[in-house]
């Protein structure tokens, strides 16, 4: 994360700023979600994916973004969100602070933590003040 941040060709400070959190953080949870052609169980041919078909998605193969790797189609995505709405829900419920983060995940698909196209991290706290809002 934090080379990411010092990578002048991509200037995104998010990225130590991000670090600086997660090394606060108890631990991280990575959730992710691989593309699979398999569960694209009815063809909705919805386009959100930028095809005209789900056929379309499915032979088009992978791409290899900045962070990480489409296109994906657009259920799978949204079961990903959903995933980690509970998480931090659930998190929270137990008086665990957490914050959902693009940066963890980027840097943890680069890293190949977890075999997913999209990855996103949820870092953990059980302290005082929630370190991942009150921050600069």
């Amino acid at each position: 994360m934090e080379k990411k941040g010092e990578d002048k060709s991509t200037d995104l400070p998010i990225f130590k700023r991000d670090a600086d959190n997660v090394r606060k953080a108890a631990a991280v949870l990575l959730v992710g979600v691989k593309r699979d052609p398999k569960r694209i169980e009815l063809p909705f041919n919805c386009g959100a994916c930028g095809y005209r078909s789900c056929g379309e998605l499915v032979a088009s193969g992978p791409r290899e973004g900045e962070d990480f790797t489409g296109p994906t189609c657009v259920f799978q995505a949204v079961d990903l969100g959903i995933a980690l709405g509970s998480a931090v829900k659930l998190a929270a419920e137990m008086g665990i602070d957490n914050r959902i983060m693009y940066t963890v995940g980027a840097a943890a698909k680069h890293l190949a933590v977890l075999d997913s196209d999209i990855v996103i991290g949820i870092p953990l706290s059980a302290t005082g003040k929630n370190p991942f809002f009150d921050r600069p």
